[in-house]
């Protein structure tokens, strides 16, 4: 397992995008590659639980339609108290033990990294938002690069 306990980091993760999904989502590849378990970096409450596991390879089909595949919404609060919504996305299988209202500990598996939804390879997408929106505050995207900062240099994300 990739997370496990408070203090989480994604140790070997690699950032491939810092400023995905205009500029809200990040994208990252953990050690293992499809198939390996992502769990989650923090602690949260399930928002939504998506099972869609169409694949558009965006290498073969660059003009393809864009969408999330498998994902997982989920809310969390930042050490400052800042609350935020993260999707997690692009699974291939996802922990059939999430349902929305369920609280998760750090360490709790969201999913298998894959490729279902617009990939041009596996990986795990992050995209940040404020609480019950489509829209990511100054607040929420300062939390969003200390979060790709902290994958990058593999330390514990809060």
């Amino acid at each position: 397992m990739v997370a496990s306990g408070p203090g989480t980091a994604l140790k070997g993760a690699t950032v491939t995008s810092w400023n995905d999904t205009g500029g809200k989502g990040i994208d990252f590849v953990i050690p293992g590659g499809r198939g390996a378990i992502f769990a989650a970096p923090f602690n949260a409450k399930v928002l939504k639980v998506v099972n869609d596991s169409r694949e558009t390879n965006l290498e073969k089909n660059p003009n393809g339609p864009r969408f999330y595949g498998n994902y997982v919404d989920l809310r969390a609060t930042a050490p400052d108290g800042t609350p935020f919504d993260v999707r997690l996305a692009h699974f291939d299988r996802l922990n059939s033990n999430l349902k929305p209202g369920t609280i998760i500990g750090a360490g709790t598996p969201i999913g298998t990294q894959g490729r279902t939804g617009s990939t041009t390879g596996a990986h795990v997408s992050a995209d940040f938002y404020d609480p019950g929106s489509t829209n990511a505050s100054e607040r929420v995207l300062a939390i969003k690069n200390l979060i790709a900062n902290r994958i990058s240099k593999g330390l514990p994300l809060f």
